[in-house]
């Protein structure tokens, strides 16, 4: 039994291999609609220290550092402000 078990296993890693070609990826993302939470006004924020804009953020905006802990779920009306370690904006999106 040991024997018809390795036979197998070894039988099966000696097929091929599909490779997916990329025909289905697009090449530029779409462009983000921040206006389902108000942030369509700040989106040339990006580059900026995020203690500039802190008084021009709505109300329950995110603004998340690298490795900092964020619930999972959706919600379209909710701002996202993503900075890096300096505090510099790198990217706004809703949710």
């Amino acid at each position: 039994m040991k024997r018809i078990l390795f036979a197998c296993i070894l039988v099966s890693a000696c097929d091929t291999t599909q490779v997916p070609d990329d025909t289905g990826v697009a090449e530029e993302a779409p462009a983000i609609d921040l206006s389902m939470c108000k942030m369509q006004d700040l989106s040339d924020r990006i580059g900026q220290p995020v203690a500039d804009t802190r008084s021009l953020l709505p109300e329950g905006t995110r603004v998340l550092a690298p490795n900092s802990v964020a619930t999972q779920d959706y919600r379209p009306t909710r701002a996202n402000v993503y900075v890096d370690d300096k505090g510099t904006i790198m990217r706004i999106a809703c949710g």
